[in-house]
């Protein structure tokens, strides 16, 4: 938060109107309000203007040029996570409180809750790029825009630093030629002298995507202190396992695996945030002025039972590869905070998706989170 005078205005990018409204009042209210000279502390600003917002880029160009465009071209995410909704479910984001203890199942534990809105992209290619119409035992062309409304509890642990976190994600969004995989690439390949893939007209065509995923995630402290209260070095290893598991019309899968992590302060964290599916942290961060880091590797084991991306269009007929069943991923990478920033660079090994794929995939994840 900024403050102005007394007045607290939100720092994050909002309703233009609101901030106007603050603008317009904030005169009035000074003229008609006590000031905190005469001994009235200024009234707090509503807790759901708070938050972090963490912008998430994940490429194959960033796998230190071992692939470029081929298959998992480009991934981006705009994430918002708000501040803990009340316990009582006032205010404004009290609705998701109650949504939260009415699916069943979700919440059995209470915690803190957190609201968690996303948009983000998603553009697969061919391995040859080259080709104007793609070999039919290639991966065909698609482009994935979306957004997705999720619910985040966490729970702490009966030991210092243990917790577990689950969320509940509903997406919703447009795959095929309306979400502008095409132009978005395109002006990306012009910007930076890249010869662009040719094979967009023989893309997936426009289907509206839909899907509802629901991970849980664990923090198991191993060694060294842990407790995230303590201002301390607090170094220390832990492990993250999960399960999940997808139903909708673009994935349906179950999944599991384990993040090992080393470092500071892990207890701040779940592990850094990625785009689906993958290997994922809860998003929130506790907050605070030290310094922590740590260093990260993972496994992941997913069992497929639809990929559009794969399959094809499940309402119309397209371009579709034999999707193989089961699918690994591992990851490496490091994450750093520093008092509101959290920054962090994974290394990203998929496994083969498709029967007539050449091998496996690679690609770069960075991620940069601001609290406010």
């Amino acid at each position: 938060m900024v403050e102005v005078s007394r007045y607290r205005l939100p720092k994050r990018p909002g309703c233009a109107a609101a901030l106007l409204a603050a603008a317009v009042a904030a005169p009035l209210a000074a003229a008609q309000t006590p000031t905190a000279a005469q001994g009235l502390a200024p009234a707090p600003a509503p807790a759901w203007l708070g938050g972090r917002v963490t912008a998430i880029s994940e490429n194959d160009e960033y796998a230190f040029r071992v692939t470029v465009d081929q298959h998992y071209s480009n991934g981006m995410r705009l994430v918002w996570l708000s501040d803990p909704v009340d316990a009582t479910g006032a205010g404004p984001l009290g609705w998701s409180r109650r949504l939260a203890e009415a699916v069943p199942g979700f919440a059995a534990t209470p915690g803190t809750l957190r609201v968690g809105l996303a948009l983000g992209h998603s553009m697969y290619t061919a391995a040859d790029t080259r080709r104007v119409v793609p070999a039919p035992d290639d991966r065909p062309y698609a482009g994935w825009l979306f957004g997705a409304l999720a619910l985040i509890n966490e729970v702490p642990g009966a030991t210092p630093g243990a917790a577990m976190a689950e969320t509940l994600e509903f997406t919703i969004g447009i795959v095929g030629p309306s979400a502008m995989g095409k132009e978005l690439q395109g002006a990306w390949h012009r910007m930076i002298g890249y010869p662009r893939a040719r094979g967009w007209d023989s893309q997936i065509r426009d289907e509206p995507g839909f899907g509802l995923a629901y991970e849980r995630l664990w923090r198991v402290p191993l060694a060294g202190a842990a407790d995230a209260g303590n201002p301390g070095t607090q170094a220390g290893l832990d492990v993250l396992p999960h399960v999940a598991a997808g139903l909708g019309n673009v994935a349906t899968f179950a999944a599991g695996g384990a993040m090992l992590r080393i470092g500071r302060h892990l207890a701040d964290d779940f592990g850094p945030p990625r785009v689906r599916p993958a290997l994922s942290g809860a998003g929130a961060r506790r907050a605070g002025a030290r310094v922590a880091a740590y260093a990260f590797a993972g496994v992941e084991a997913r069992l497929v039972g639809y990929d559009l991306f794969l399959d094809g269009t499940m309402f119309r007929d397209g371009p579709s590869v034999d999707r193989r069943p089961a699918v690994a991923d591992a990851l490496a990478g490091v994450a750093l905070s520093w008092g509101d920033l959290r920054a962090s660079f994974a290394y990203h090994w998929r496994g083969r998706e498709f029967e007539t794929q050449g091998r496996a995939d690679r690609f770069g994840a960075f991620s940069l989170g601001l609290a406010f």
